[in-house]
């Protein structure tokens, strides 16, 4: 019987090196600092040291923005701070991350947006909603889809500027991701390759380590 490779994640730095050994299922980008990882069913997020700074008991959880992020425990989502206590507290049946200083919320079936103390800026009256952008967000109600302000106005579309056919890649920390033969790696800005192709999959450079998924016993430089 043909043995089952054993793929975890871990971190690499920009030259290559894994500086926080693969032992996660699942593990997000850094962001101020914090990376959100999952180990079996539950999440928690760890610092560049590879250490947990907040413990893994949630059942989702998104990265930080702003000093908040949103995570789901017992069901029910809320907002933490960097030290995992809640900010928010988990009441809401569904709800996505802040953008333009408010986040959308369901609560009994219905959409609405709170402010970062947590309270209703929009009531929850909505059947279906987006996140605020630019100050205007998409949602649905009595069978249309509109857009609204954030004094939940009706207002107007907005028109943005669109192009066609350009595609480009993107780099982070001067480097981006490249697929080599089933494998990835990354170079530079100058397109010259700076960590071979040798991990099974790759994300993007953010605050100098990238998450990486290879053998769960990978050696630091190896694959």
């Amino acid at each position: 019987m043909r043995n089952e490779i054993v793929k975890k994640w871990g971190y690499i730095d920009t030259s290559g090196q894994i500086v926080i050994k693969p032992a996660f299922d699942s593990a997000a980008d850094f962001s101020e600092g914090l990376a959100v990882v999952k180990v079996e069913w539950l999440r928690g997020y760890i610092d560049k040291s590879g250490e947990y700074a907040i413990p893994l008991r949630f059942q989702l959880a998104e990265s930080f923005r702003d000093g908040i992020a949103l995570v789901m425990e017992n069901d029910k989502y809320g907002f933490i701070d960097k030290t995992g206590n809640y900010v928010i507290e988990p009441k809401f049946d569904n709800a996505s991350g802040f953008s333009d200083g408010l986040a959308l919320v369901m609560t009994e079936g219905r959409y609405g947006y709170i402010d970062r103390s947590g309270e209703f800026v929009i009531e929850p009256k909505y059947e279906a909603g987006g996140s605020f952008e630019d100050g205007v967000a998409k949602v649905f109600d009595n069978g249309r889809w509109m857009y609204i302000n954030r004094e939940d106005m009706e207002v107007d579309k907005p028109v943005k500027a669109s192009v066609d056919n350009v595609f480009e890649t993107t780099y982070h920390d001067g480097l981006a991701v490249v697929w080599v033969r089933k494998k990835c790696g990354y170079i530079n800005n100058a397109g010259e390759q700076v960590i071979p192709p040798r991990y099974f999959q790759g994300k993007e450079f953010s605050e100098g380590l990238a998450a990486v998924l290879v053998k769960a016993d990978a050696p630091s430089s190896e694959e």
